[in-house]
């Protein structure tokens, strides 16, 4: 679930992205690889990590610095290309 972590991270810290493009992106790429109960899965777990992430990133004021800013912008190019 390292894309939608990465997705939340990314909103938290400002960064100028769709979060809803890249869910239907990385979700579109699973769709093409799991059967209707493991997409199913994955769909929830999606949803359940990027909500989880953001509840604890947006409570940190001090989360953005720098160094994660780095971290999260590499992922999120990464993602952004399709690499998951």
């Amino acid at each position: 679930m390292r894309s939608a972590w990465t997705s939340a991270r990314a909103k938290r810290c400002g960064f100028y992205f769709d979060p809803a493009k890249l869910r239907t992106s990385y979700l579109a790429y699973e769709a093409r690889q799991a059967s209707g109960e493991q997409y199913a899965k994955i769909e929830k777990a999606y949803d359940t990590t990027y909500k989880a992430t953001s509840e604890k990133v947006s409570q940190d004021v001090d989360y953005c610095s720098d160094r994660k800013a780095l971290e999260i912008k590499g992922d999120l190019e990464r993602h952004l290309a399709a690499d998951y």
